[in-house]
């Protein structure tokens, strides 16, 4: 079972924005959508690589937006919910206001694409048992929200580093990235039950096998591939243990169009799009070369029909 499962946040520039308290003018709101999806719908095409697109729902009430996703459907991706408005506080939001940003991105998929969601992402990886039960409730078939990771403090002390080093607030309130109790559970997929009628499965995202690291692709980027090569040292000590490499649309996306002064100031959002997509290519095919590429929609419907 030596599966990689490739997976896109599709976090629009207003999410970005939000995340870090930076003022996006309204031509730039969809930047990511409007310059980095489509480079990096090539890319996947030309690795043949079929991937899950964790989508918002306040995106799809944009009539390009909603285009530019035909087209990724078209292509033969899947998409899946990302939440309605990317909350910064979506682990602190209470049942009515999480079941609502659920129900809202789901309706609108179905409304606007014609697709039912099967699969679910928090943002900041805001995962929590109650959620998981929500998803289970409303017919989801998995959540992949859980990194299982201790490095959520490192995550939150970078983020409180690139927000002064951006001139933005460091005083939003966030449950981004991991808590250190969610490091103890398993790297692969495994079924979450509840009183023997509610199912949902549990796919952990983007943590390293062995020393479980963050693993995905925007911090391979900035780390460069010396950091990339350490990864690929662990996931070959543990060549049966399936994984996620996660990606942004961010990852591809040209900042410097946008001439905010903020989006300069950080070495990330600053690097050259084309020597990001060179690394990109370099990282997926290195880990296409020894990987089942699967996806967690089929796998899950699979898994579903054998019960």
């Amino acid at each position: 079972m030596n599966e990689i499962f490739i997976h896109v946040d599709v976090d629009d520039l207003w999410a970005i924005g939000e995340c870090y308290g930076i003022r996006i003018p309204e031509p730039f709101r969809h930047h990511v959508y409007d310059d980095g999806l489509p480079r990096l719908l090539g890319l996947l095409e030309q690795l043949s690589i079929r991937a899950t697109f964790f989508v918002c729902g306040a995106d799809l009430e944009s009539e390009k937006c909603v285009a530019l996703l035909r087209d990724v459907i078209r292509r033969g991706h899947k998409l899946a919910n990302h939440s309605f408005s990317h909350h910064l506080a979506f682990r602190n939001l209470d049942e009515p206001r999480l079941r609502d940003e659920i129900l809202r991105t789901h309706r609108l998929a179905e409304d606007q694409l014609g697709i039912k969601m099967l699969g679910f992402r928090a943002p900041g990886y805001a995962w929590s048992r109650r959620l998981v039960r929500i998803l289970a409730e409303l017919g989801y078939l998995y959540d992949s929200s859980l990194m299982p990771s201790p490095f959520g403090w490192v995550f939150r002390l970078l983020d409180r580093q690139l927000s002064r080093a951006m001139g933005a607030s460091t005083s939003l309130q966030k449950t981004q990235f991991p808590r250190f109790t969610d490091a103890w559970h398993a790297l692969r997929p495994y079924e979450i039950v509840w009183r023997d009628t509610l199912r949902i499965w549990e796919l952990p995202v983007a943590a390293a096998p062995v020393l479980r690291i963050p693993m995905q692709a925007s911090v391979c980027l900035q780390l460069g591939p010396r950091y990339f090569a350490f990864l690929r040292k662990l996931l070959k000590l543990c060549p049966m243990t399936p994984f996620v490499f996660l990606l942004h649309g961010a990852d591809l996306t040209d900042f410097r169009q946008t001439e905010i002064p903020a989006l300069s100031r950080s070495k990330y959002f600053s690097m050259p799009v084309s020597e990001r997509l060179s690394h990109l290519r370099e990282y997926l095919e290195s880990l296409l070369s020894d990987r089942h590429l699967c996806v967690a929609e089929e796998l899950f419907e699979q898994r579903a029909g054998c019960l």
